[in-house]
């Protein structure tokens, strides 16, 4: 039985006081054998006091409490100046940013600063955060600082503005679309253009200035080269002169029958045509008639189970359960190996002409951005098209080898 407790800077001194070994665990896990009676001074609950290890969690931030553990002469020694840095809490975040440090930005999400007075025996501080939330931030002492060539000067108060400034103006999908345009530009046209840029960036109290910044941290990366210059400069200059947006043709056509004030409102052929919903591929149609077949499909039979075995022989990622029993039911159980149309072809083989293809689902993640700023995955499964190799034949320039 274990028992946790978050960390918090006070209750973190207070375990490490409990004993002068500690050893690295690994994956930010440090233990030692402190004793049943030390414990007690650590931990109120019934359930945790009284216990002979304490283990440390720097990553999920926890202190547990547990009867037994591995024996701990097998692993490396550690200072308690090292789990203390390597700790996070949030209580020691707030103090630093409370000190009015002159922060340095070394990369996207990352900054760190010289501490006036050295603390858990490091003189510097580093702070990496995600951007635009005040969630998601880490903070470690260390011996150095972050040496990345990029060192950009921040006050306390830009470095706050950095981590919680709202979504810049200029989106990413923007930049890029202006930055293919930039690529075709002739080079005198590019120079006047990211001359101006660097000539904007330079009064540090313009809006253009935290733009440009807002847009670093979304992008998670520097406008470091003249074309990235001159594309963000061609992205402003857009917007600032943007008209107002042009009414979409929402293809309607009014028409007066008999006198002016009937009117009726017809859609055009192109207007009705994008009402109408796509259809499916033949490829999603078998996907989907597959999904609806599997449900009432018994994978624990012993003919599926040595489908499974067979289709996976040799495979160094088998398919899962899921995707066997898609193509045990699509090939009505007579497929044997299986690979995509360019993996048969790297083989030396190429799929016959005609044959249909059997569909499984391959997981996808899509990332995008809400309309107040935050950042979203998803996973979905998309349908990817595989052939047995009875649907296949020997390349022509293969057969007289």
């Amino acid at each position: 039985m274990s028992k946790s407790i978050k960390i918090d800077f006070t209750k973190l001194e207070k375990a490490l006081s409990l004993s002068e070994e500690w050893f690295d665990l690994g994956s930010g896990l440090y233990a030692s054998k402190v004793g049943k009676e030390k414990s007690k001074a650590l931990f109120t609950s019934k359930r945790a006091a009284g216990r002979n290890y304490i283990v440390v969690d720097t990553k999920g931030r926890a202190i547990t409490a547990k009867d037994t553990l591995v024996d701990l002469s097998g692993f490396k020694k550690i200072e308690k100046a090292v789990i203390l840095a390597a700790s996070t809490y949030e209580s020691t975040i707030k103090d630093v940013l409370s000190l009015g440090l002159t922060w340095y930005v070394a990369a996207p999400g990352k900054a760190w600063a010289k501490l006036d007075k050295p603390r858990n025996g490091r003189e510097y501080v580093v702070l990496t955060f995600r951007v635009g939330t005040k969630a998601g931030r880490w903070i470690r002492f260390a011996d150095k600082p972050l040496d990345t060539g990029l060192n950009v000067e921040q006050t306390n108060e830009q470095l706050i503005h950095l981590m919680e400034a709202p979504k810049p103006v200029v989106s990413n999908e923007f930049f890029n679309k202006c930055y293919k345009q930039a690529a075709k530009l002739p080079e005198d046209k590019q120079r006047i253009l990211y001359k101006e840029f660097d000539r904007l960036s330079k009064k540090t109290t313009s809006e253009f200035y935290t733009e440009v910044n807002d847009f670093n941290r979304y992008r998670k990366d520097y406008v470091n080269s003249d074309k990235e210059a001159a594309a963000y400069m061609l992205a402003w200059n857009s917007l600032q002169n943007k008209e107002q947006p042009k009414k979409k043709n929402t293809g309607v056509i009014t028409q007066v029958v008999g006198s002016p004030a009937k009117v009726i409102k017809t859609l055009t052929g192109a207007a009705a045509a994008t009402t109408q919903k796509r259809p499916k591929s033949p490829a999603k149609q078998r996907l989907e008639a597959s999904r609806a077949a599997i449900k009432t499909l018994d994978t624990q039979t012993a003919d599926f189970q040595a489908f499974c075995e067979k289709i996976n022989a040799g495979r160094k990622v088998p398919y899962s359960e899921r995707n066997c029993a898609l193509l045990y039911d699509q090939s009505n159980g007579a497929a044997t190996e299986v690979k995509g149309f360019k993996a048969w072809k790297a083989a030396g083989r190429v799929v016959k002409k005609g044959s249909k293809a059997l569909v499984i689902e391959a997981p996808k993640i899509v990332k995008g951005t809400k309309k107040d700023g935050t950042e979203y995955e998803h996973l979905i499964c998309t349908p990817v098209c595989v052939f047995d190799i009875s649907q296949t034949e020997i390349l022509k320039e293969n057969k007289g080898a």
